[in-house]
């Protein structure tokens, strides 16, 4: 991730995170290369908002944090509860599984050179 989450801890961007107001919109330039070929690496950029209760389907895309800390952009590809979910970057072949609980924000733009288009 861009905006420097890629380096940030996850107690520095819990503290970030919780002053962002729910449903506001805030960009992050996309680093890295799972979602390619819809997301490209240092050129895409995504405009998240966070949620209070996330109503997700398929194909979705979301800013999750794993357990090591890490913030990543994958796609649902499978809700399996209301607690876990399966999803994945578009350039991989394996699944994820995540609990509910590590979602930060769900994409609901993308910008690519000059074009801006909704996921929704």
């Amino acid at each position: 991730m861009g905006n420097d989450l890629k380096n940030m801890s996850k107690n520095a961007f819990d503290e970030f995170w919780s002053q962002v107001a729910i449903d506001e919109e805030y960009a992050i330039l996309v680093t890295g290369n799972s979602m390619y070929p819809f997301l490209y690496h240092n050129k895409s950029i995504v405009y998240v908002v966070k949620k209070l209760h996330y109503n997700l389907k398929k194909g979705d895309i979301i800013l999750f944090q794993r357990n090591d800390g890490a913030f990543v952009l994958h796609r649902v590809i499978k809700i399996c509860s209301q607690k876990f979910l399966y999803v994945n970057g578009d350039a991989q072949s394996w699944k994820e599984e995540i609990n509910t609980d590590q979602i930060r924000a769900q994409v609901i733009k993308i910008r690519r050179t000059n074009n801006i288009f909704s996921v929704n």
